[in-house]
């Protein structure tokens, strides 16, 4: 029969996952070749290092006909005319270098990373999502996707809540992206 495996670098992520899990790097699948059919990624994949060793190792492990599907987080909604909590936190933040790969936040990127000999590259999916309500509620989104230190989380938060107010919009755009391993 089939069954799904939990990877992830983090113990604690594990432990909350429960089942068939691993501690791993995606640069180095504990998988035999072409063991897997489907691997899922969610909102991790534009954050690897290495990422011509992370698709490598799909290469390996995913069997013809199988398929990579990652969701992507694409940050703030580009909408001038609505600011919200997300373009306004965002504007708070400070400085950091990019993480990852910047191919891993395209189309384009995925279609030069995912050799056209050996996968098909689907057209990425985009969804708008609205995650406000109460100030509370987008705080609660914003805060957990950026692992705020405990330095400038409680004044960002303030400053935050100062622009938006008690109740606001919080819009996000995530991406579906999709590389189908090709059959010989």
């Amino acid at each position: 029969g089939s069954y799904a495996i939990g990877i992830d670098v983090s113990i604690a992520e594990l432990r909350l996952a429960g089942g068939h899990v691993a501690q791993a790097r995606a640069q180095q699948l504990p998988l035999a070749d072409a063991s897997i059919d489907a691997c899922t990624c969610h909102l991790a994949f534009m954050l690897f290092d290495e990422l011509d060793r992370v698709v490598a190792e799909l290469a390996r492990v995913i069997a013809p006909g199988g398929e990579v599907l990652a969701v992507l987080g694409g940050g703030p909604i580009a909408d001038d005319r609505e600011p919200d909590a997300f373009h306004e936190f965002v504007t708070l933040l400070p400085p950091a270098p990019p993480l990852g790969d910047s191919r891993a936040r395209s189309e384009a990127g995925w279609r030069a990373l995912f050799d056209e000999t050996q996968w098909s590259v689907s057209p990425f999916e985009r969804w708008e999502l609205e995650l406000g309500g109460t100030f509370e509620d987008a705080w609660e989104f914003l805060a957990a996707s950026y692992e705020l230190d405990a330095d400038h989380a409680g004044s960002i938060r303030e400053r935050l809540h100062a622009r938006v107010g008690d109740r606001t919009r919080c819009r996000v755009v995530m991406f579906l992206a999709r590389a189908l391993r090709k059959r010989a």
